[in-house]
């Protein structure tokens, strides 16, 4: 029996020595304890229990060991926001830019067409002592809506005379001596990309074209 208590006692006299001093205990993992001066324990974590997007789905599916996600949202979606939840609601969250509360939704961010947009989560212990940083990649998927919704010719009479998106091929019979005429291609969607030959445009532009002698083919994609 008196070498029991004597452990005890050892235990204590352990305990009171670390909390007179104050130490950080961490697992390496994300998660640590601090002993205060007054001999508290602290507990501070900077895994998060969730992400959550206004728009798609992260993959992989959420794990707070896994700090690297990507979500692909539809061509009309030009912003999205984050709400990211933390293990330790007491964590400091970063969010490309933004200090934001456990549980709190994001600003919006805007997104490009065909061009990913990286987002960092950055999360700071309530003690200073671990960071942790999650990223989320969103893509914001090219148009598959590949028609005109206008194409106006300058400097020429097409036939059919009537633009109808359907209709793919049209042709047109200048003097010898018209040189060049312009396109004007409207887009049915505007974030779609287009080219007339081998010039980009954007929806709407004028675009001139020059003429050679005999049949010439214009290409509108």
């Amino acid at each position: 029996m008196n070498k029991k208590i004597f452990g005890i006692f050892l235990l204590g006299v352990i305990f009171l020595l670390l909390g007179g001093c104050g130490s950080t205990v961490s697992s390496g993992l994300g998660a640590s304890s601090t002993v205060t001066g007054a001999g508290d324990f602290v507990w501070s974590s900077v895994f998060l229990t969730s992400i959550d997007i206004s728009t798609g789905t992260i993959d992989p599916s959420f794990s707070k060991e896994t700090t690297t996600y990507t979500v692909q949202v539809p061509n009309t979606v030009d912003h999205v926001t984050v709400t990211p939840a933390a293990e330790d609601p007491y964590a400091q969250i970063n969010l490309a830019g933004q200090t934001l509360i456990s549980g709190e939704e994001s600003n919006q961010i805007n997104l490009v067409v065909g061009v990913p947009k990286t987002i960092e989560i950055k999360i700071t212990s309530r003690t200073s002592t671990d960071e942790k940083t999650y990223t989320v990649i969103v893509t914001r998927i090219p148009s598959n809506d590949a028609n005109l919704s206008g194409l106006t010719v300058n400097g020429a009479a097409i036939t059919p005379t009537i633009f109808d998106k359907d209709t793919i091929i049209y042709s047109a019979t200048v003097l010898s001596t018209t040189t060049s005429i312009t396109l004007t291609p409207v887009l049915e969607d505007l974030t779609a990309s287009l080219r007339v030959n081998t010039l980009s445009a954007n929806s709407g532009d004028t675009v001139p074209v020059v003429l050679a002698a005999g049949l010439n083919i214009i290409n509108t994609v």
